[in-house]
């Protein structure tokens, strides 16, 4: 053979290759475009059914929401599922009334009060003061601004928000007090809340209870029960900012506590928004025995429309 056939044989050989590994790239990338696009559909059905869901159940306007009591007694309506451990294994359902192993015979009680608060504090007035002051009350701190910056993004949205960089030698009170107040109204007023469920007793308010072992900064929190008419989770979420630490940390409380775990709780509330978005709303609780308080961890959203909500300063 001679050296010109070599050579066509040789270019005819990697031509082939080349077209091989082109005629693969382009099945994976079909592929997985095709799988893209399903996973899209699959994405956008579950919202738009949750959002269905939502509408029928959050109906009352937040504006009757008058006092903190309105608030209380909407979260008195909670049902209430206990027994189950902080890796969302079911449990037994019983009533708000109900006693809770190993814990006072009132704290049920004063979760529902302490998320009522929560929920009265930040959606049903407008003084980041008076919000201020509420944390303050109930043995709350502010992170350290370091936290804030380097965990929490703060110096990069407060620049998105105001325009300008975040001021070195102003309070980090003052800083928070600033974004409190302006989180509310990004995205079309996505964390302006306009609905909540009817009060009375029924599907738009729930509390699932159990215990978390996680020795790490963030509990296992307890899963509210599968339903198709509440659908409590879904394919969009986001978790807001919380500035705030209870007086001991849920790590402090689960390294000292590694055997019995932590109780923790998750309060479920369906709401819809100003932007015309409804939610399922999450607050994630844990409970310190010493001190006999619950302390707000954080809050979750599900099922939201659009690419965005606000982080909402917690």
């Amino acid at each position: 053979m001679n050296a010109r056939s070599r050579i066509t044989i040789v270019a005819i050989m990697t031509l082939a290759m080349l077209g091989f590994a082109v005629w693969r790239t382009l099945g994976i990338r079909t592929a997985e475009h095709r799988a893209t696009e399903r996973w899209k559909r699959e994405r956008a059905s579950l919202i738009d059914h949750a959002q269905a869901q939502y509408r029928s159940i959050a109906d009352r306007p937040v504006s009757e929401l008058q006092t903190l009591e309105d608030w209380k007694a909407l979260l008195n309506t909670a049902t209430v599922m206990h027994g189950g451990s902080g890796d969302g294994r079911e449990g037994s359902w019983q009533t708000s009334g109900a006693g809770l192993p190993d814990l006072p015979d009132t704290a049920m009680r004063d979760l529902l009060s302490h998320v009522s608060e929560l929920l009265y504090y930040r959606f049903g007035q407008d003084s980041a003061e008076e919000y201020i002051a509420w944390r303050r009350r109930n043995g709350y701190t502010l992170r350290p601004r370091e936290e804030l910056v380097s965990r929490w993004f703060i110096g990069e949205d407060y620049e998105w928000m105001f325009g300008c960089p975040m001021p070195a030698d102003v309070s980090i009170e003052q800083i928070f007090s600033e974004m409190w107040s302006e989180s509310p109204k990004s995205f079309s007023n996505s964390q302006r809340l306009a609905w909540v469920p009817s009060g009375t007793a029924g599907p738009g308010v729930a509390v699932a209870l159990g215990r978390s072992t996680e020795p790490s900064a963030n509990p296992s929190a307890p899963a509210l029960p599968a339903s198709e008419l509440v659908p409590w989770y879904g394919p969009a979420n986001a978790t807001l900012r919380n500035w705030w630490v209870g007086s001991r940390t849920y790590r402090d409380l689960a390294l000292a506590n590694l055997q019995a775990g932590v109780p923790v709780a998750t309060v479920g509330v369906v709401a819809g928004f100003e932007s015309g978005d409804y939610r399922a709303l999450h607050v994630i609780c844990y409970f310190d025995h010493d001190s006999g308080r619950w302390y707000i961890h954080g809050m979750q959203q599900y099922n939201f429309r659009g690419s965005a909500v606000s982080a909402l300063e917690l």
